[in-house]
């Protein structure tokens, strides 16, 4: 059964590898020099990074309470390093989701 170490990794994991990502799309739309379409680009792509948010949040429901805990504390630790390259909303949305998450599985065990 996954535990705290495999929450961990997976949150390390999924926020760098989106964020390697989101550099390389961001390099490939600066190089092709697309004007307002790059931007139009960029704002989908943020709102599909937002949208990915969601879509976890209905998965950890499955999770189970150690591997969750395991997730936010590797989740503060990327967020903390990287916390200039990801945006305010994301931070916030990643945090209380995770967060809310917690709550409903000590909720559930209590």
């Amino acid at each position: 059964m996954p535990d705290i170490g495999h929450g961990f990794q997976r949150a390390i994991g999924t926020l760098i590898g989106g964020l390697i990502i989101s550099l390389i799309i961001r390099g490939v739309l600066e190089t092709l020099e697309l004007g307002t379409l790059a931007i139009l680009i960029s704002v989908l792509i943020y709102g599909l990074s937002l949208f990915s948010i969601v879509v976890l949040s209905g998965k950890m429901k499955y999770w189970g309470f150690m591997y969750t805990f395991g997730w936010l504390f590797g989740l503060a630790i990327i967020l903390y390093a990287l916390s200039s390259m990801i945006s305010p909303i994301e931070i916030f949305l990643y945090i209380l989701i995770t967060i809310i998450a917690l709550a409903i599985k000590f909720s559930n065990k209590i």
